[in-house]
């Protein structure tokens, strides 16, 4: 019995073709590589989801900690609203 797979409807599109991609693996700097297998093109993302876990542990340790927000090293607290 064959299997045929089908695609997700979230698939990601190729920008040249607007053929769906696939997932193929991460960089050295821990960006998601995709790729399409029509044209041949292999663009990276970048994963927001690092950043605002990043940014979320900063300001649960401003909330719990007794420490000024100046030593935390953030720009700016507007950065968290």
């Amino acid at each position: 019995m064959h299997v045929v797979k089908r695609l997700s409807s979230r698939a990601r599109l190729c920008p040249l073709c607007q053929a769906p991609m696939k997932k193929k693996g991460f960089t050295s700097a821990g960006r998601q590589r995709w790729y399409c297998a029509s044209c041949r093109y292999s663009p990276t993302s970048t994963r927001t989801d690092k950043a605002r876990h990043t940014q979320f542990k900063q300001f649960t340790d401003y909330v719990t900690d007794t420490l000024p927000q100046r030593a935390l090293h953030t720009t700016s607290s507007s950065s968290w609203q």
